[in-house]
């Protein structure tokens, strides 16, 4: 029926353009924090480890972890619907995942980079979110390609059948534009994390 056929295009909008960004962003703005209280702060004092590439190690392991837990995720999207019969699951899953991966990475860098700035990161993603991804995102422009999910979307037009105005990227450019994006996030938080004054156990939480 009409509800099997919606399925998979509700996997491209809602699951893989709203809820794996949403989640991601509040889990990379949460990791972030973390490395800031104070009992964390001591910790890192005392490894090894400058800070920028303490920052880089963690955001590689933490997008590892949520890739696992994602790919978990769409793993038992796919089985509900093969057992309800949605129509095309299987062909549609690869440009799925793919979009899911890169939204993780991108996402995540960005949550990254609003954690090191505010214990309000959730902000700045509702601020992100409504303002680019949302009012820009939907302008049917150039302008458009500002929203990040509206890229994903785009990819996934064979997915979920809407063609935009705005005319799609390539895979490989939008894999590109993705590691552009989250090279610069990470970098950022890096260079913010060197320099910020992280009070240990004895001050208080930045």
């Amino acid at each position: 029926g009409d509800s099997a056929r919606g399925y998979v295009s509700w996997m491209a909008r809602f699951y893989a353009c709203f809820l794996v960004p949403l989640l991601a962003f509040i889990s990379g703005g949460g990791a972030m924090r973390d490395d800031l209280k104070a009992d964390a702060v001591d910790y890192i004092f005392t490894r090894p480890v400058r800070r920028p590439a303490y920052v880089v190690f963690r955001y590689v392991a933490h997008v590892a972890c949520a890739q696992f837990d994602f790919l978990l995720a769409l793993a038992v999207l796919a089985v509900v619907g093969l057992a309800f019969q949605a129509t095309g699951v299987m062909a549609a899953l690869p440009l799925i995942l793919l979009a899911q991966v890169l939204v993780i990475v991108a996402f995540t860098a960005f949550g990254f980079l609003a954690g090191a700035l505010t214990s309000r990161y959730v902000i700045v993603g509702l601020l992100w979110g409504g303002i680019i991804e949302v009012g820009v995102g939907t302008v049917e422009t150039q302008l458009s390609r500002l929203s990040l999910t509206r890229q994903v979307l785009g990819l996934l037009e064979p997915v979920t059948g809407a063609t935009q105005a705005v005319a799609a990227l390539s895979a490989p450019t939008l894999v590109a534009l993705f590691a552009v994006f989250a090279s610069v996030m990470v970098a950022a938080t890096a260079g913010l994390f060197a320099i910020k004054e992280l009070a240990g156990a004895s001050g208080r939480e930045t």
